[in-house]
Formats: C-alpha cells, sequence, structure tokens
C-alpha cells in the first residue's frame, strides 16, 4: 500500500536533483513538467531531434529509472486521457490502451447492491469530466452502455445512470474538490507546527506532539482509578502532557508524574478533602488504558 507513496517521494528527489534547477541543459526546452507518480507530461519548445537526446540523457541520471517518451505535435496519451490539438484549441477525451479487457463488475456478484447499482454512475461522471465536448461524450457513453450489458448491468440502472451524469457540468467536475484543499490546508498546518515556525491560530499557538509510546500509553493509563474518584467528588483535575496528573482544589495546585505521588500528596492534604468523602486508599489501581475516554479537562459536568 505504500508503493505509490514511496514512489512519488522518489520522483520528487529525482526532480529536485536534476529536473527543477536551471542548470538542466534542457530546462528551457521544457515550459510544462506535470507528474502523477511515475506517469509525467510534458509541453516541450524546442525541435523534436532534441528530445531523443533529452531521454538518453534523463536514462543516464539514475540506474534505478527508465525513461520511454510518447512524442507528437497533435496527441498524446496521459493517465486516462488523450489531449489532443484540434484547430488551435486543446481537446480532452478518455483514453482506453489497447490492451484494456471489460473489467468491470459483474452485477451479479455478491458485493452490496447499492454498489452495484452506483458503479455505472461513476463510470459515466468519469467521461463526463474526461471529454471537452458533448460529441465526445456520447461516444464514449454509447461504447460504456454496451460494455455493462456485457456485464450483466439491467437498462433500468444503466440509463438513469447515464442522464445523471449528462446533465452535469462539466465546468463544474472540473472545480476544485474543496476537501482536498482542505486537507492539504491541515497538512500545511500541521508542518507549521511541528517545525519550527509554530502555527497560530487566533494569536494562540498550536503545539503538535508526538504520538505517545507505549511507557507514556500506560503511564497515563495507571491514573485511571484516581480520576474516577475524583471525578465522582466533583474535585477538578487535568491529564497533561505527556503523562502527568494535575490536581486543583480550592486555589492549589498540584502535579503529579505517578499515581503513588499523587495518592502521597493526598494523604497529606486529607484534611481538605474529608468534607467532601474521598477516599484515599489506592487500593485496585487499574494500570490499563482499557475502556478509558481520553479528557483534555477533567472538571466534571
Amino acid at each position: 500500500m505504500f508503493a505509490p507513496s514511496l514512489a512519488c517521494l522518489y520522483m520528487y528527489q529525482f526532480e529536485k536533483l536534476f529536473i527543477l534547477p536551471t542548470d538542466n541543459p534542457f530546462f528551457d526546452h521544457i515550459k510544462l513538467w506535470r507528474r502523477y507518480i511515475d506517469d509525467i507530461l510534458i509541453i516541450w519548445q524546442g525541435p523534436l531531434q532534441i528530445i531523443d537526446v533529452f531521454t538518453n540523457w534523463i536514462n543516464t541520471l539514475d540506474p534505478f529509472l527508465r525513461f520511454t517518451a510518447h512524442v507528437s505535435t497533435t496527441q498524446v496519451p496521459f493517465l486516462d486521457l488523450m489531449i489532443q490539438i484540434l484547430n488551435g484549441k486543446l481537446v480532452t477525451d478518455t483514453y482506453h490502451k489497447s490492451t484494456d479487457r471489460n473489467s468491470l463488475l459483474l452485477y451479479d456478484s455478491h458485493h452490496p447492491k447499492a454498489l452495484r447499482d452506483n458503479l455505472p454512475f461513476g463510470q459515466f461522471l468519469r467521461l463526463r469530466r474526461n471529454c471537452s465536448t458533448a460529441q465526445l461524450f456520447e461516444a464514449q457513453a454509447s461504447e460504456l452502455k454496451d460494455k455493462l450489458r456485457h456485464r450483466h448491468y439491467p437498462t433500468k440502472v444503466i440509463n438513469p445512470a447515464y442522464k445523471r451524469a449528462r446533465h452535469n457540468h462539466r465546468e463544474a467536475l472540473l472545480a476544485p474538490n474543496m476537501r482536498a484543499e482542505q486537507s492539504r490546508l491541515t497538512c500545511y498546518c500541521l508542518q507549521k507546527a511541528c517545525g519550527n515556525d509554530p502555527f497560530v491560530i487566533d494569536k494562540s499557538k498550536v503545539l503538535i506532539f508526538p504520538e505517545f509510546t507505549a511507557n507514556v500509553q500506560a503511564q497515563r493509563g495507571s491514573y485511571l482509578e484516581i480520576k474516577k474518584d475524583l471525578h465522582e467528588e466533583g474535585i477538578q483535575y487535568s491529564l497533561m502532557f505527556p503523562a502527568r496528573l494535575q490536581i486543583i482544589l480550592n486555589g492549589a495546585t498540584h502535579v503529579c508524574s505517578t499515581p503513588e505521588d499523587e495518592w502521597t500528596w493526598l494523604e497529606a492534604h486529607k484534611g481538605a478533602y474529608s468534607s467532601q468523602g474521598l477516599d484515599l486508599e489506592p487500593e485496585g489501581l487499574d494500570n490499563t488504558l482499557e475502556g478509558e475516554p481520553e479528557a483534555a479537562l477533567g472538571s466534571p459536568h
């Protein structure tokens, strides 16, 4: 499952070292470089003969990478798109490799019915997004209908899916995905918070802590019994990073690093707690996290 991520990291480092620097001998010829994992789209400015020289050069840079090139002045495939130049304009269509087979899920498979009923809509919607003209979409949709029928999809499922996809505006389908934008913003915020430049929201620093080790998790869990007692008695407490317990009572605050330390402190201050009926005997202390809700603030509600 990590292969695509590792491939992206490897290719990013390759681009950073050899393609993006201005001392790249072919830098001025590369007007556009777009990559998805290991598929690359390039807009080249210059003699086509130099592309062969560029391909040979790029294949000498890394012994673990081997590049092949599909060069054309009229059309080129990229991922599931066929990108063409017609009358001076870019036109896109859905691209199918010559080795592609009709591998759509059989309708009479044992997958959930909701999944099977919605699969055609997703396929038609992909065509609506990829095809830049209505004529191209209709041609691709007709071919897809045949493929769906061959995989036993009923007409009552195919036709409504086709109509729903056809009535979607392509401009809206090509608009940026707001959920993806929010995800990228979240990653950016986390990177800033984890780095030397703290992330600030409303003048407050956001602190990002590393994941708890097994020892820290066990130590945090060891406060379970005393937290229950404090909660029942209405005494304020908070579990502090990484594994310290803070108790607040009558303006007095105490922070401990072990349950034993906390019980000792409570025993010494039992007079202050006696009126609240707190049992100060640490019998049956449970050192596990099972069933414990994580609480940022232990003040009872």
